[in-house]
C-alpha cells in the first residue's frame, strides 16, 4: 500500500467531483481514495470551509501548512495541487525533508520557468521522479490515438485544428501537451495573434504549430459564449476528431466514391474510439501505479512539461509585441 500526501483541495484536489455520483473520478482524493493500492495518509489546505467539507467524508489528518505536513507525515506519493506560481517552492521544501519516491504536480510544473527547471535539476540530483498532470496523457482513448498514429493507422504528416477556450495557458496547454505526445516535438511557431489579456499570465490567442509529424492551427473561443474544446486532424487516410474535451472520440476513414469514378471521399461511418474522461484522475493514478512497480505507463514527465511551457512563453512573448 502507497501512502499518499495530498497538497492542495481546490478544484482538481477535491472541488469537482465531490458532491457528484461515485461513478466520477475526477479529482486527487476521490482517485486515491479509492484505488486499491494507496491510501491518503493526510492533505494539506489553507481554507478552513475546504478542511470542513474534507472532514465529511474523509477521516484523515489535515495541516494547515506544509512544513507541519511535512514533520508529521511519512508518504511515499507528493501531489502538489496548488496555485502555479507555489508549485516549485512547495517541491523544493518536499525535497529539504523527505525523499519521495514519486511527485506528481499539477500543470504547468510553476509559472516561472527559472524556477521550474531549477526544481527538475534537483529532483534529478536527488534521484526523486517529478511528473505532471496533464491528465489527458493518460487517457485510454489518447493512447489509443497515439498509437493509431505511431503505427500509421492514422497517416502523417497531418494537418488540423484545434479550438479552446478559458486561455491559452489555463486550458489550450492541456491539448497543446497532448499533441505533443501525438506529434512529437513543436519544431515551429507562426501566425500569433493575442486575441485578448484574461489576465497578469494568460491570454486568448490564435496561432499555428509545426509540430514532427504535422501542422496545426490553434484557435480560442470566448468562455463567455460556450466552452469549446475540440481536436480536428485531417490525414492522408481519413480523418479524427476529438470533440467536446475528449468526451467523444472518433475516426472516419477514406473510402471510394460511388458516384465520382476514381475519387474518394471520407466516410460517413464513424469508429468510436473508447476513453473513459469520466474517471480521468483514476487513469492517472493507475499509470502511477504502474510506474510504481515498473510497468509500462503514459505520465508527462517534467522534461516533457518544461517543454510545453517552453512553446507557450514563445507564442506568448511573440504575441505580446504585437497585441493592440
Amino acid at each position: 500500500m502507497y501512502k499518499v500526501l495530498i497538497i492542495g483541495l481546490g478544484n482538481i484536489g477535491m472541488g469537482y467531483d465531490f458532491e457528484l455520483d461515485k461513478a466520477y473520478i475526477l479529482t486527487h482524493v476521490r482517485a486515491f481514495a479509492l484505488h486499491n493500492n494507496f491510501e491518503i495518509t493526510g492533505v494539506v489546505e489553507k481554507e478552513k470551509s475546504k478542511i470542513i467539507q474534507f472532514k465529511k467524508k474523509y477521516n484523515t489528518p489535515c495541516f494547515s501548512n506544509i512544513e507541519d505536513a511535512l514533520q508529521n507525515i511519512d508518504a511515499d506519493v507528493y501531489i502538489v495541487a496548488t496555485p502555479s506560481s507555489s508549485h516549485a517552492d512547495i517541491i523544493n521544501k518536499i525535497l529539504d525533508i523527505k525523499n519521495p519516491k514519486f511527485i506528481l504536480c499539477e500543470k504547468p510544473l510553476d509559472s516561472n520557468f527559472s524556477k521550474s527547471k531549477q526544481v527538475i535539476d534537483r529532483c534529478l540530483e536527488k534521484e526523486v521522479p517529478l511528473f505532471v498532470n496533464y491528465i489527458r496523457r493518460s487517457n485510454k482513448g489518447s493512447k489509443n490515438v497515439r498509437n493509431m498514429i505511431t503505427n500509421q493507422d492514422i497517416a502523417t504528416p497531418l494537418k488540423g485544428n484545434v479550438w479552446y477556450t478559458k486561455g491559452l495557458v489555463n486550458n489550450c496547454s492541456h491539448f497543446l501537451n497532448l499533441l505533443e505526445s501525438w506529434l512529437g516535438k513543436v519544431i515551429g511557431i507562426d501566425n500569433i495573434k493575442i486575441e485578448r489579456n484574461l489576465s497578469k499570465v494568460d491570454y486568448d490567442a490564435d496561432f499555428r504549430l509545426n509540430f514532427e509529424k504535422g501542422n496545426i492551427l490553434f484557435q480560442s473561443a470566448e468562455e463567455e459564449s460556450q466552452t469549446f474544446n475540440s481536436i480536428e486532424l485531417i490525414a492522408s487516410n481519413g480523418r479524427l476528431l476529438y470533440e467536446n474535451g475528449g468526451e467523444s472520440i472518433s475516426w472516419q476513414a477514406v473510402e471510394k466514391d460511388k458516384l465520382l469514378k476514381n475519387a474518394f471521399k471520407i466516410s460517413k461511418k464513424k469508429l468510436m474510439i473508447q476513453d473513459n474522461i469520466d474517471q480521468y484522475q483514476m487513469e492517472v493514478v493507475n499509470e502511477i501505479f504502474n510506474f510504481l512497480n515498473d510497468r509500462p505507463f503514459e505520465l508527462c514527465s517534467a522534461n516533457e512539461a518544461l517543454a510545453t511551457i517552453q512553446v507557450l512563453s514563445s507564442i506568448i512573448s511573440i504575441g505580446k509585441k504585437n497585441y493592440g
